[in-house]
């Protein structure tokens, strides 16, 4: 699996953490309710699921970010 990684140093005030942009090609069947620490954000390239943020549900497929 091919990663690309992206230095944010100074890009982003007031972090404790490395911060970093991870780009990484991903395939997941199902996963439950979860959280993060980090902020994520999803290119569909195949396929559709339901989406849920804050209790809200949405249907997202190919093309949706």
């Amino acid at each position: 699996m091919k990663k690309n990684v992206l230095e944010l140093t100074g890009v982003i005030e007031g972090m404790n953490l490395v911060d970093k942009l991870v780009i990484k090609p991903y395939q997941q069947d199902d996963m439950g309710n979860h959280n993060h620490t980090f902020f994520e954000l999803a290119y569909i390239t195949g396929g559709s699921c339901i989406h849920t943020l804050n209790d809200v549900s949405c249907t997202i497929s190919v093309g949706d970010y």
